[in-house]
């Protein structure tokens, strides 16, 4: 090697779980590179358990590797890094070291191991990226540059602002992004602040936040993390120290509520920090974004590092659109702004400077666009009056902002004061629209224009009173207007490619970003009698745009015409197979035909009487199971009635936990989850709707029992057994709420039997799955299951005397409770139930027969007691 060669560094993070084998095999392929290259040297990290039984050291000194590598373990997180993740020349990823690589699989410039395969960005933002306002539009630029630049992106939403958007956009950013994960607020101090006051950068940094990016960052390797504004900086905290840490700032927060109350803007109490805190943020730092040169500066004397600070000026599409044609010959002077204080009080002052010049007010009509126009009469002094005298065009909240710029011939920005660049002045400037503002308006844009500059509003009104008076001077506005932008995208260009590397070519991009990866997903959808039902199940299957499907439809000895129905999808599509059962087993069996004929590396069932929501669905949940490595991912669904109406079906259940907003889970919580005896998350307990990993699935051995109920002896063991589970928000399923189905029909006692022997198949599963531990919570959960149903859907006469002698078998395995209070409860409901009939007293006798002695004793006390205590 000589001394002009640069050391490469191949880095590795080997987490919890990966087995003895993997590793050694990784560190020989380590030794045979050593031999092989004087100029690698590698960096070894690990994340270690208390149940690691064996010392990485040793496979180092083992392969005289002591002097080649360093070594850093460390626990749940990595603090410790010599180098950047993107700073090396190849990342050995948790599940990259395994038995079988060779040292050619890492040397391979094309290979898994290049970075360039595997760049990751994680974006956190406490803001719907979907709200139509400066900041989000910027960072949706920030996130199409990055799909550019080839990253697959992870977005963390916590969910400050919950309802701010319409449900039809509540999760669109799971179309642009590789993996969505909404945290619901929990914490009390967000939003807490007094007029005019700072607040510590912690403040509203919610501890569901730290623990949703915590845990994020231990499944995956970041090459990135941008997180926006200071007050959220503590996330840093939770990443890997090989992380590039990147603050995109949208503005300086120190005193802010204090200099705009200062520049006459009223109350203020949102974000507000001294300037200690906003220190603490850019240290937590390695990169500070600033939009522009004033606030660069304070930064850079914060952090005392040039360097660390690039101005990063927002950069947003071009916006195509075409004039509406005229009401009349007056100039359309246009302003679009959400609703805030801010604006309104800046749109006021605007309109009555120009009421007060009278060849304007004749000359041009005001177009009021965005959230302004939703309560300016009532937020605003004098605001009803304003309206009333200028009678401004209000276009309200429009679908696009092209909506908007169709109605005007020049757009305003009567801003006042504040830092950053204002978001509403580029987005006009880059779409070629002819725009006139305020100094403060036009902050850090590079601009000549004294249509860009007036010092007042007074004075931008009066260069309107130009416009109107010399309406040549609009093409000159323009053409100044079309110099500025050429020169602010190209810095913002040269800005985003220093930060994050330059753009890559489409074909390239994506297929580093996995859009290109279609795994075949087997459809699988038993049916039997459901000939209404069966047409719209089909169409909305075979119309997914996911191109790689086989779709198996599996007939039960369908006794009407369903077979017919699924013939005729048959010939047209090839896709289609249909497997045919002799004779009627029930819809468990039916499933597990359709497995077996699976050849799909992700199944999926559906039942045949309910449909895909959109032509995207299996698209979504794919595009998530491979940017999450989820061996399950389960999509929520809806209930969908007769008359064709709807209502929350995952999303009410869900609503009080702490995954409402989706997330991970695994293991005995997931379990615990679907049985719906965890206090902290949810999942549903069923088996359509869910992509599952169709090697995983067989790994588990586990085949739907016959008769009704078969889920619960199938969906809370497969989700046991995984160790990653992906829940997410987003309606992938329209579930019929029939009044003839299955589960909407009368109980008998030959089904109650029924569910009786189903206890004696889970129970076994129990045992099977190593879940003893759960057996009282879950024979509790199932009896009451059952009751519930029954005093829901109605029951034949003496089924009261039959859940009496299958209640007395679940509460076999019933010992006592923490809360004795709650099982004392529970157990006077049941009597209750089978205690309301003719035979009331045999069969509270039956019932207490299967608890045992102790148990039914303190039972008893605690009911002589209460009655005691009442009398």
């Amino acid at each position: 090697m000589t001394n002009d060669e640069v050391k490469k560094i191949i880095l590795a993070d080997i987490r919890r779980g990966i087995p003895k084998k993997s590793i050694e095999n990784t560190i020989e392929c380590l030794h045979k590179i050593c031999e092989l290259n004087n100029n690698i040297d590698f960096i070894l990290l690990e994340c270690r358990s208390p149940e690691s039984e064996f010392s990485i050291w040793n496979y180092i000194d083992k392969y005289n590797l002591s002097e080649r590598i360093d070594f850093i373990p460390y626990y749940d997180i990595c603090r410790d890094s010599p180098v950047k993740k993107k700073d090396c020349w190849r990342w050995i990823t948790p599940d990259g070291a395994r038995a079988n690589i060779t040292p050619d699989d890492i040397l391979d410039d094309k290979g898994e191991f290049t970075l360039e395969r595997q760049k990751t960005a994680l974006f956190v933002t406490s803001f719907h990226l979907e709200r139509q306002e400066g900041n989000t539009t910027n960072m949706r630029a920030w996130l199409r540059y990055l799909r550019s630049a080839g990253y697959r992106i992870h977005v963390v939403y916590y969910a400050v602002d919950e309802g701010i958007v319409s449900g039809e956009d509540e999760n669109r950013p799971a179309t642009y992004c590789d993996l969505y994960l909404k945290v619901p607020l929990r914490s009390r101090m967000y939003g807490v602040n007094s007029s005019g006051l700072n607040i510590h950068v912690d403040d509203w940094c919610g501890v569901e936040l730290l623990e949703s990016v915590e845990d994020m960052a231990s499944r995956y390797a970041y090459d990135v993390a941008v997180v926006n504004y200071p007050f959220m900086s503590a996330v840093f905290d939770r990443l890997s120290a090989y992380t590039e840490k990147v603050l995109f700032t949208h503005d300086s927060f120190t005193d802010r509520n204090r200099r705009m109350m200062t520049e006459g803007y009223g109350e203020q109490g949102w974000a507000s920090l001294d300037w200690r805190g906003e220190k603490q943020a850019c240290l937590r730092s390695d990169v500070v974004v600033a939009l522009q040169e004033q606030e660069a500066a304070f930064f850079r004397k914060l952090v005392d590092d040039d360097r660390k600070v690039p101005i990063v000026p927002p950069l947003l599409p071009a916006i195509s659109f075409e004039k509406t044609p005229k009401r009349n010959q007056k100039l359309r002077i246009g302003y679009m702004g959400s609703h805030n204080g801010i604006n309104e009080q800046n749109v006021a002052l605007f309109l009555k400077a120009w009421l007060l010049r009278p060849a304007l007010k004749e000359h041009s009509e005001v177009v009021l666009a965005g959230g302004i126009c939703d309560d300016f009469a009532g937020t605003v002094k004098d605001g009803s009056r304003l309206l009333k005298a200028a009678k401004p065009v209000m276009l309200g909240r429009v679908g696009d902002v092209s909506d908007f710029f169709a109605e005007c011939d020049v757009v305003i920005n009567p801003e006042r004061g504040g830092t950053g660049i204002k978001i509403k002045t580029v987005e006009a400037m880059i779409s070629g629209m002819p725009f006139v503002c305020t100094s403060a308006g036009a902050a850090g844009i590079e601009t000549d224009s004294r249509f860009h500059k007036a010092e007042t509003i007074d004075a931008l009104v009066g260069l309107l009173d130009e416009l109107v008076a010399t309406p040549e001077l609009l093409e000159t506005l323009r053409q100044e207007t079309d110099f500025v932008q050429k020169r602010y995208v190209e810095k913002n260009h040269l800005a985003m490619a220093n930060l994050f590397g330059p753009p890559l070519a489409n074909d390239e991009a994506a297929s580093r970003t996995l859009s290109d990866v279609t795994p075949l997903i087997s459809v699988i959808i038993p049916f039997y009698g459901v000939e209404a039902y069966l047409e719209a199940c089909l169409k909305s299957v075979v119309e997914q745009d996911y191109p790689n499907l086989e779709i198996i439809l599996v007939d039960d000895a369908s006794p009407d015409n369903s077979r017919k129905i699924a013939e005729r999808f048959a010939k047209s599509d090839s896709r289609i197979r249909i497997i045919t059962h002799a004779q009627n087993q029930g819809l468990g069996p039916a499933r597990n035909t359709g497995a077996e004929h699976a050849l799909g590396e992700y199944i999926f069932f559906l039942d045949s009487d309910d449909f895909m929501i959109d032509m995207s669905a299996l698209s979504l949940l794919t595009k998530n199971a491979l940017a999450s490595k989820a061996q399950i991912v389960i999509g929520s669904c809806v209930n969908v009635f007769n008359d064709g109406s709807t209502s929350e079906r995952d999303a009410a259940y869900a609503a009080k936990k702490l995954n409402a907003g989706g997330g991970f889970i695994s293991g005995v919580e997931a379990f615990r989850a679907a049985m719906g005896v965890s206090d902290d998350y949810y999942l549903p307990m069923r088996a359509w709707g869910v992509l599952i990993d169709h090697a995983f699935y067989k790994e588990t051995g586990l085949e739907y029992p016959n008769g009704e109920h078969e889920d619960l002896c199938h969906a809370p063991f497969l989700f046991s057994a995984s160790n990653n589970i992906l829940f997410l928000p987003n309606i992938v399923v329209g579930y019929r709420n029939r009044t003839d189905s299955i589960s909407t029909s009368s109980w008998s006692s030959s089904q109650v039997r029924r569910y009786g022997a189903m206890w004696e198949v889970f129970k076994g599963n129990i045992e099977r799955f190593s879940l003893q531990s759960l057996t009282q919570e879950c024979a509790i959960a199932l009896l009451g299951h059952m009751v519930w149903r029954i005093e829901s859907n109605s029951c034949d006469d003496g089924v009261a005397a039959e859940v009496a002698s299958v209640g007395s078998i679940f509460l076999q395995s019933v010992s006592s409770l923490e809360n004795d209070g709650q099982l004392y409860g529970f157990l006077t409901w049941i009597r209750g139930f089978v205690g309301n009939s003719t035979s009331g007293v045999e069969n509270l006798a039956r019932l207490m027969s299967g608890l045992p002695a102790e148990v039914a004793n303190g039972y008893y006390r605690s009911r002589i007691d209460s009655l005691s205590e009442a009398s």
